[in-house]
C-alpha cells in the first residue's frame, strides 16, 4: 500500500487485511490487476477481449440454498482473460500455502486450467456439485427472521445531505423497477428501515454502501427483502481493461454473463439530472438469506475438496469469459482463447 493510502489511518481495516496473506491479496485487487497488465504488456495486442469477472479468487465463490459459483462483480469489465486467470491461480497458490498443502500446487493449478479449457467446449457438462458445497448447505438455518435481524444490525444511521441524496436515488431506482416489472407495486419496494452498511468486508471495505429492508410481496415480514446499494468502484487504475460500459451497467452485464441472473432486484440506480458528471454511479442487488462465501481457512477439509471447488470455478469462468458474444458467435471467441492458452501458457 502506498504511504498516501487512507487505509493506514484505519486500524480496524488494517487488522482485517493483515489477518492473512489471502485477506491482503483480496484488498489489493486494483494494484494486482495493474501489475498483470504490465507483465503481459508485450503480448496484450494479440490477446482476445473477454467478459471479465475482474476480481476472481477462491473467496468469491458463494453458496446458497439454490446455487453456487463465482459472485461479486464490482470490478467486472472487458479485457484480456489473463486478468482473471492469473488472479485465480495466485489465489489458489496463496491458499495452498496457508493450509500447508503447497506440495499439491502443480496438480491443483492444472485442475483449474483443465476445467477452464473444458468450459470452452459448448458440448461439455458442468462439473458435479462439490462435497464442500453440500456440507455448507447442510448448515443452513431456515430462519428468515434471524437473517433479517442480522441485516438490520448492520444498518448505521444516515443524516444530512447524504440522506437526502440516497432517498432521491432510491426513488429513481423504484421508478425504474416499476417500469421493468409491470406486475410490481410501489408498496413492494417500500422502505421499512435503511442505513449505511457497516464495513465488514475486505475487497469493498472502502466502497460506500447502503443496506435497506423493504416490504416485499406482502405485508408478511417473512417475505421482506434486503437490498444493498453500492457505489461503483473506480477501476481506472487497471490500464488493460475497458470499464466504462455505461457506468454501473458493467456490473449488471458481468453478473448476467457469468450466469447470476436470478436476482430480480439487480439494477443500476439511474442518474439524477442534478448530479455532476463525475459523481460515481450506484447499483443495487438483493441479499439471499442463505448466502455464504467460501472461507479458504475453514470451508475446505482436503485437497480433494479444493480441487472439486476449483473445477466448478474454472468451468464457470470460461463460460463467463466467452459469453461476451451471443451464440453462435461466442464459438469464435472460444477459438481465440484456446489459441491464447496454446501459445501463452
Amino acid at each position: 500500500l502506498p504511504d498516501s493510502s487512507p487505509v493506514w489511518a484505519d486500524e480496524t481495516l488494517l487488522k482485517r487485511i493483515g489477518k492473512s496473506p489471502h485477506d491482503y491479496f483480496r484488498f489489493i485487487n486494483i494494484a494486482f490487476a495493474g501489475e498483470v497488465c504490465r507483465i503481459f504488456a508485450t503480448v496484450m495486442p494479440v490477446l482476445p477481449t473477454v467478459n471479465l469477472h475482474g476480481d476472481a479468487h477462491l473467496e468469491q465463490i458463494a453458496v446458497t440454498s439454490t446455487g453456487f459459483g463465482l459472485v461479486d462483480f464490482d470490478d467486472s469489465a472487458s479485457g484480456p482473460p489473463v486478468i482473471d486467470i492469473v488472479r485465480f491461480l495466485v489465489s489458489i497458490e496463496i491458499t495452498l500455502r496457508q493450509l500447508g498443502w503447497e506440495a499439491h500446487s502443480d496438480e491443483v493449478q492444472e485442475t483449474f486450467m483443465r476445467a477452464y479449457r473444458l468450459g470452452l467446449s459448448d458440448t461439455a457438462e458442468a462439473p458435479p456439485i462439490p462435497a464442500a458445497v453440500a456440507r455448507i448447505r447442510s448448515d443452513f438455518e431456515a430462519n428468515i427472521g434471524s437473517f433479517l435481524e442480522a441485516a438490520e444490525s448492520k444498518m448505521l444511521p444516515v443524516s444530512g445531505p447524504e440522506k437526502e441524496e440516497a432517498e432521491k436515488g432510491y426513488a429513481r431506482y423504484v421508478e425504474l423497477m416499476l417500469r421493468i416489472h409491470p406486475s410490481w407495486t410501489e408498496s413492494m419496494l417500500g422502505l421499512k428501515r435503511w442505513g449505511f452498511l457497516s464495513q465488514d468486508g475486505i475487497g469493498s471495505a472502502t466502497t460506500r454502501r447502503y443496506l435497506a429492508r423493504i416490504e416485499g410481496r406482502s405485508a408478511d415480514p417473512d417475505d421482506d427483502v434486503i437490498l444493498e446499494a453500492k457505489e461503483l468502484r473506480d477501476i481506472s487504475g487497471v490500464p488493460c481493461v475497458v470499464a466504462q460500459r455505461g457506468g454501473a451497467l458493467r456490473v449488471i452485464a458481468g453478473a448476467v454473463r457469468f450466469g447470476q441472473q436470478s436476482d430480480p432486484y439487480l439494477a443500476i440506480i439511474p442518474r439524477g439530472s442534478e448530479e455532476a458528471a463525475d459523481d460515481p454511479p450506484w447499483w443495487v442487488q438483493s441479499w439471499h438469506p442463505t448466502y455464504t462465501e467460501l472461507d479458504v481457512e475453514s470451508s475446505l477439509e482436503s485437497v480433494t475438496e479444493l480441487k472439486a471447488v476449483i473445477e466448478t470455478a474454472g468451468f464457470q469462468m470460461a463460460r463467463g469469459h466467452t459469453n461476451l458474444l451471443p451464440p453462435p458467435y461466442d464459438r469464435q471467441l472460444c477459438e481465440l482463447v484456446r489459441a491464447m492458452l496454446g501459445e501463452r501458457q
